[in-house]
């Protein structure tokens, strides 16, 4: 909805809040924020890369939240994907997805190839069912219509709020 529901301005290092597990320093950004939502209640949160770890979405499913990220590949420890060369190869929408469990929680990870590679990883929603989207092809010069998996429909669905937010906040400097 583009709804501000808490935020916090950063003014420098900040203290660890001692009632939350440590997940690294951005990661702790995300569970203060989210530490006043009632637990087990159904909510989801969504977040760019710069917050993402497995080990974040692990302590927010432990406390009723869901969440769907996208993530440096970095980050997922012991997750190899096809390489983006065969990815590519292979053409746009290709997908690929992994399971793991960590520390009791279902963790499901996914590359998909559009005009590059896009990570994404999740508590909830993984590849399948995919739908198909309209992308500009530059060689045939129109829109052609490729796989895309359900999390990233998702995903742009809710990160829209976020955006919107961004716009709105610019009008008011």
């Amino acid at each position: 909805s583009g709804v501000l529901l808490k935020f916090e301005i950063y003014t420098g290092k900040e203290e660890h809040d001692s009632e939350l597990p440590d997940v690294g320093v951005s990661g702790n950004v995300v569970l203060r924020l989210t530490k006043i939502l009632q637990k087990h209640m159904n909510h989801k949160v969504y977040y760019d890369n710069w917050f993402s770890s497995v080990n974040l979405i692990v302590e927010l499913e432990k406390m009723g939240i869901q969440s769907l990220v996208t993530v440096r590949p970095n980050r997922l420890p012991g997750c190899s994907f096809t390489s983006d060369k065969e990815m590519k190869r292979q053409g746009r929408g290709t997908v690929e997805e992994k399971v793991a469990s960590v520390e009791g929680v279902d963790v499901i990870a996914l590359k998909w190839y559009d005009n590059k590679p896009v990570h994404l990883v999740s508590s909830f929603a993984g590849a399948y069912p995919t739908s198909t989207v309209r992308r500009w092809d530059k060689k045939e010069k129109k829109n052609i219509e490729i796989q895309c998996p359900s999390a990233i429909i998702i995903y742009n669905k809710f990160m829209g709020g976020v955006d919107l937010m961004d716009s709105l906040i610019a009008l008011y400097r």
